[in-house]
C-alpha cells in the first residue's frame, strides 16, 4: 500500500514491473504523448478568484449535493480535466503519478479522489450555513507545474456557525492565469 504520508514512501509494485523495458517504455510513451498535450493557455471551467475562494466553492457543493457523482461535481476538477490539465502539466514532477502509465495515474488519482469526497462529506454533512475557510498558511506551498501552478493545499480549518472542521483532504488546487480549482483530493 502506498503512503504517501511517510517520509520514505514504498509501493507494493511488483519489482519486476519496475525494471521490466517494456513497461519502462509504456511509460516513457505515455510521458511523450502527456507532454504533447501541454497547452499555453486553459480555459478553466467554474473556476474562481482564489485558493480561498475555490475551496469554499467546492466544500459546498459537496455539502450541499451529497449524492451527487463525483464525476458531476463542477467546482472541483472532472476526471477529463484531471487528465487534460494536470496530468500533462505535473509530468515532470517527481511524483507516483508522473512516472506511471496515464492509465495506472487516473486509477490512482480517481480511487484516492473518491476516498478523500467520502471522508469530507461525512466531516460536514449535516451542517448548515456559509463556510468560512480560516486563513491558510501563508505564503502559500506553490508548485510550479508547466504551464499551471498547483497549490498544495495539505489541511485547513472549516468555520460554519460555532463549529470548526479540520479538512485534511484537499490536496491540491490548480491555477491557471487567476483561474483557481481544487484539482486533487485524498486520504
Amino acid at each position: 500500500m502506498f503512503d504517501c504520508k511517510k517520509n520514505n514512501p514504498k509501493t507494493d509494485l511488483n519489482k519486476e514491473e519496475l525494471t521490466d523495458p517494456k513497461h519502462t517504455l509504456e511509460i516513457k510513451k505515455d510521458q511523450e504523448i502527456l507532454k504533447s498535450e501541454i497547452k499555453e493557455s486553459y480555459q478553466i471551467l467554474n473556476s474562481s478568484s482564489s485558493v480561498t475562494k475555490a475551496i469554499q466553492i467546492a466544500l459546498t457543493e459537496i455539502r450541499d449535493n451529497p449524492n451527487k457523482p463525483d464525476d458531476l461535481l463542477r467546482f472541483s476538477c472532472s476526471p477529463e480535466e484531471i487528465r487534460k490539465i494536470y496530468l500533462p502539466n505535473n509530468v515532470n514532477q517527481n511524483n507516483i503519478t508522473a512516472n506511471s502509465k496515464i492509465e495506472d495515474s487516473m486509477y490512482l488519482i480517481l480511487l484516492r479522489r473518491t476516498a478523500g469526497l467520502d471522508k469530507i462529506r461525512k466531516q460536514i454533512q449535516n451542517t448548515k450555513g456559509d463556510f468560512k475557510i480560516l486563513p491558510l498558511t501563508q505564503p502559500y506551498n506553490i508548485r510550479k507545474l508547466t504551464n499551471i501552478n498547483g497549490y498544495i493545499i495539505g489541511e485547513l480549518d472549516l468555520q460554519v456557525g460555532s463549529k470548526t472542521i479540520r479538512i485534511e483532504e484537499i490536496k491540491l488546487v490548480i491555477e491557471h492565469k487567476n483561474q483557481f480549482k481544487v484539482c486533487t483530493y485524498g486520504t
